[in-house]
């Protein structure tokens, strides 16, 4: 009897936590203390955070400068998930560079944690942007990437680049691998009224 009080409570104790309104809102302050632990890199808040067995929903914001959405299924037990995500920056700044611009891209994740599809469209600094990839065990590869009409300047200040250039850019890539002992791929890069900042 005392074992199966015990098992009931630990479980419904897990369940209520990871899967109940009430849950996900107490657990809400011990994960955003957990991202600051773990990671240094960025400074990462969650505004809320809804978790069933099936759905997954939060809303994130990144460094006060990014907010991050996403939603849609996401099997616990299967670790497999079908996404929608929404990236809404200002301006990127890191001790690297600053990028005073726009960033807006959504898109889908469909996979599991080993292997997953990216697809993502949207707009940096005012130019186009249309990207697709596979993620597999955390490493992408067989990127496919459009840049429409953006500015080099900005681009390169983006990359974390001097802006030693600028003009009128579009970038198609194909990727197929990012490995440094395979690197692989190809960019058709047209560049309309360019030149150098000497």
């Amino acid at each position: 009897i005392y074992l199966v009080i015990t098992l009931s409570l630990v479980f419904g104790g897990g369940y209520f936590l990871a899967f109940t309104k009430s849950g996900n809102d107490f657990l809400l302050p011990f994960i955003n203390s957990y991202l600051k632990k773990k990671i240094k890199v960025a400074d990462i808040k969650l505004d809320s955070f809804r978790l069933t067995p099936k759905h997954i929903m939060t809303k994130a914001n990144i460094n006060s400068m990014a907010d991050v959405d996403i939603d849609g299924d996401f099997d616990v037990i299967k670790k497999s998930f079908s996404l929608t995500y929404m990236i809404d920056a200002k301006k990127i700044e890191t001790k690297e560079f600053k990028f005073n611009e726009k960033v807006y891209i959504k898109g889908v994740a469909v996979g599991n944690i080993k292997k997953a599809k990216i697809f993502g469209l949207g707009k940096v600094a005012n130019s186009k942007v249309e990207f697709k990839l596979d993620l597999e065990n955390k490493k992408p590869k067989n990127i496919t990437a459009k840049i429409d009409k953006a500015s080099l300047k900005k681009l390169l200040l983006l990359a974390g680049q001097k802006p030693y250039a600028d003009g009128i850019v579009t970038l198609v890539a194909n990727i197929p691998s990012l490995d440094k002992q395979s690197l692989k791929g190809s960019a058709i890069l047209d560049i309309k009224k360019g030149y150098t900042n000497s």
